[in-house]
């Protein structure tokens, strides 16, 4: 009986120091988000939260030079407008020759507010897996009323946690999976996104 105590307690410390290096703090960590890569997030989020669907439709054509016309929320639209642009260049379009007729613009599709789950970072590539939670038509009046009223002033609109749990009640989400690539310009997300069938 005392063999098989000493064999099974040599086994343990045989084992012991592979499961310490397995789950080791380092590796439990997860990977910090690239600043550049967090910005887009913030701002997809910005741009969903405080313009409708119609309203960003809308905003498409100035993306291919169009004016906005001067009109009841002409500020906040030309905001939105602004952070459009700057998302447009953080994507890496696909080879414009596959698409007929080729298009200026990126197609990004803002569709709620972005909750990150993991990160994975390397030297060149990184991978967002995040859930996309939906506003509910009501919630995003309230939201465009709230910039309305603040007069575009971002420390008094709600503020990003409180905006993500208006979106978390809704009963639309999605998950996806996000490709970044780093260039000398800085990161660049795929046009193309994975989109996974069960949440």
């Amino acid at each position: 009986m005392k063999k098989k105590m000493c064999f099974f307690l040599a086994l343990g410390f045989l084992f012991l120091p592979l499961a310490s290096q397995s789950t080791s703090p380092e590796e439990a960590k997860p990977s910090p988000i690239p600043a550049q890569i967090s910005r887009y997030y913030d701002r997809y989020s910005f741009v969903s939260s405080f313009s409708t669907k119609q309203e960003r439709n809308k905003l498409m054509a100035c993306l291919k030079g169009q004016e906005i016309p001067v009109q009841p929320g002409y500020t906040r639209l030309k905001k939105i407008l602004d952070l459009m642009k700057e998302l447009q260049v953080q994507v890496q379009s696909i080879d414009p020759k596959m698409v007929v007729p080729p298009s200026p613009a990126v197609y990004i599709d803002y569709s709620g507010i972005v909750e990150i789950k993991s990160v994975s970072v390397s030297d060149d590539k990184a991978t967002v897996h995040l859930t996309i939670h939906g506003l509910e038509p009501e919630a995003s009046i309230w939201l465009i009323s709230q910039y309305d009223q603040s007069g575009g002033d971002e420390e008094k609109l709600p503020s990003p946690e409180k905006r993500l749990d208006l979106a978390r009640a809704s009963t639309f989400r999605r998950a996806e999976i996000h490709a970044w690539a780093r260039f000398k310009n800085g990161w660049k997300k795929s046009e193309v996104n994975l989109i996974l069938l069960k949440n």
